[in-house]
């Protein structure tokens, strides 16, 4: 099934920037092939549901794997029955609002 996700993802522990974490899970989830939105908050994720819960999962993994003790994640899921949608189209719909 195809998704789109917004996640967002949080280290405790590491100090104030998080910036090479959420570097090492982007790496992941390009490894993956999906197409990914980083922003301010977090990142826009677009695939497969089982693809992108891999890549996830992986991301959890490695930075555990790296000294991270603990993360914290959260995710909001949007998925369609009656057409596939993209990132960009969501966004050029809100920019279409805005002319």
């Amino acid at each position: 099934m195809k998704v789109l996700v917004d996640f967002n993802l949080i280290t405790l522990g590491t100090g104030l920037s998080i910036s090479k974490y959420i570097a090492d899970c982007e790496k992941i989830l390009q490894k993956y092939g999906l197409e990914t939105n980083i922003h301010a908050l977090g990142t826009n994720i677009e695939g497969e549901w089982k693809e992108i819960a891999l890549a996830l999962e992986e991301c959890h993994q490695y930075l555990h794997e790296i000294g991270v003790e603990r993360i914290f994640s959260s995710l909001k899921i949007t998925s369609r029955t009656d057409k596939e949608q993209h990132i960009q189209e969501k966004i050029d719909a809100v920019v279409q609002h805005l002319k």
